[in-house]
């Protein structure tokens, strides 16, 4: 015996599919809105690389490093990098091998975070307006892609490259 489909629980299913996707396009259009500059007129989003120069400094909590990274005459080269919708500003950084770096990851308009597989490197999921800090020591030399865990942000574009030179 065929059951006849309900047209009340289709409907329902319709009206669902459609809140979905009229959400998953408002979520789409504000998180690709255009941000200010400081100047007030509306800035695209960033498409090419930008290299940000290190801030260097001493380490001041000298007790939440590990071991092999404490050396009082040791400085950190600080990067303090903006995530936005599928996007890391500056997203590409240089270092030498053996420097300490800092990341300061700055969220702006979602969630996000900042990967770096190959020192072992994530910062927990920041929400807008907040940051949060990662610190490690560049011991390898080559290029390293980083990236936002968060969701689909890596496969959207939110990559950065870290290179360690000689």
């Amino acid at each position: 015996m065929e059951t006849q489909d309900n047209p009340t629980k289709r409907y329902i299913i319709y009206g669902l599919l459609a809140i979905i996707i009229g959400l998953s396009g408002y979520l789409y259009s504000t998180d690709n809105s255009e941000r200010p500059t400081s100047n007030g007129s509306p800035s695209p989003t960033p498409t090419k690389t930008s290299t940000l120069t290190p801030t260097v400094g001493s380490v001041e909590a000298a007790e939440d490093i590990p071991g092999e990274m404490l050396n009082e005459d040791q400085s950190v080269k600080e990067f303090t990098i903006e995530a936005g919708s599928f996007y890391y500003t500056p997203n590409m950084i240089e270092v030498q091998k053996g420097d300490t770096v800092r990341i300061i990851i700055e969220s702006v308009d979602m969630m996000h975070d900042f990967t770096l597989d190959a020192f072992g490197v994530q910062t927990p999921v920041t929400p807008a307006g907040s940051s949060n800090t990662v610190e490690f020591v560049a011991d390898t030399i080559g290029s390293f892609e980083f990236y936002c865990s968060v969701g689909q942000h890596r496969q959207l574009g939110q990559v950065g490259t870290l290179i360690v030179t000689e």
